[in-house]
């Protein structure tokens, strides 16, 4: 269970960071709010549509970690 919890952390850590990095480079380069592709802000495009691949990414590395836990758990109590 230790093992379980601590990998929640770390992703759900990981994804605090990567999300949290929004208003940091927004605040370190105040030009970015400007920008504008497809006439659609650069920091919506990001959170809108950039922010589900890593959603994904982390969701299956979750997963398959998660699963190895719990095989490694089975094999021992066998």
């Amino acid at each position: 269970m230790r093992r379980q919890l601590s990998l929640s952390l770390r992703v759900a850590a990981t994804l605090a960071v990567i999300l949290g990095m929004q208003p940091l480079v927004a605040w370190v380069w105040p030009g970015y709010a400007d920008l504008h592709i497809l006439g659609i802000p650069l920091p919506w495009l990001v959170l809108g549509v950039a922010s589900y691949p890593v959603l994904i990414a982390l969701g299956l590395y979750y997963v398959r970690k998660a699963d190895g836990i719990d095989d490694e758990f089975s094999d021992l109590l066998e």
